[in-house]
């Protein structure tokens, strides 16, 4: 009995394995900081599609898009950050948009905040 306990416990390890969105978050950001490609976008997506609400995952996309100059995908990010935690997105997002400020705005005016 004890030689057939491995073969359990791995498929259930490997099945929580799958699921587990910051696998993907991790390699995403790697990803962001080396390359800044759309390479990247997978990774975010699959720890997107795991877990929606991850905290951080949609900022931390939003900001990537917005260096790909994808603006208006970035404030879709951006909005579903500070839907998921208003709380965090009043004190974190902050630095990223100044309250009332659109990125997906051609101006570059920064007296407005």
């Amino acid at each position: 009995m004890k030689k057939q306990l491995p073969l359990l416990v791995v498929p259930l390890f490997i099945a929580g394995c799958a699921s587990n969105p910051w696998p993907h978050y991790e390699s995403a950001i790697r990803c962001h900081l080396d390359q800044k490609t759309e390479e990247c976008n997978k990774e975010y997506e699959a720890a997107i599609k795991l877990d929606p609400k991850l905290q951080g995952v949609h900022a931390s996309y939003g900001t990537h898009l917005l260096k790909l100059g994808k603006t208006a995908e970035a404030q879709k990010e951006f909005d579903l950050e500070k839907a998921n935690y208003p709380a965090y997105a009043e004190k974190g997002l902050v630095a990223l948009i100044p309250s009332g400020r659109d990125v997906t705005s051609t101006t570059t005016d920064t007296t407005k905040h």
